[in-house]
């Protein structure tokens, strides 16, 4: 089963914004709202786009708000995700 780190969250947020130097992912985010990361609600949207481009889940752009409202909850999310593609 395919596993969605926290790593592969750094690298597909780091895509969307195009490498922007003033964002620093490599702290503690797991638990910091999107917008305190710099990442505003086009972001989180792009941020979505690189994740189902590289994995077999779609994020229902409604929905971006609450599951992809942290790093953790992004995680949580799309691994569940990814559980329910294995499942069926």
């Amino acid at each position: 089963m395919t596993q969605f780190t926290l790593d592969d969250l750094r690298e597909c947020m780091l895509l969307a914004v195009g490498y922007d130097e003033s964002i620093d992912l490599e702290q503690d985010i797991l638990d910091e709202p999107m917008g305190d990361l710099g990442f505003d609600s086009l972001a989180v949207m792009n941020v979505a786009r690189e994740i189902e481009a590289r994995y077999p889940v779609k994020v229902p752009d409604e929905s971006l708000d609450e599951t992809m409202a942290t790093p953790r909850r992004t995680l949580d999310y799309i691994n569940g995700l990814l559980k329910e593609d294995v499942a069926a």
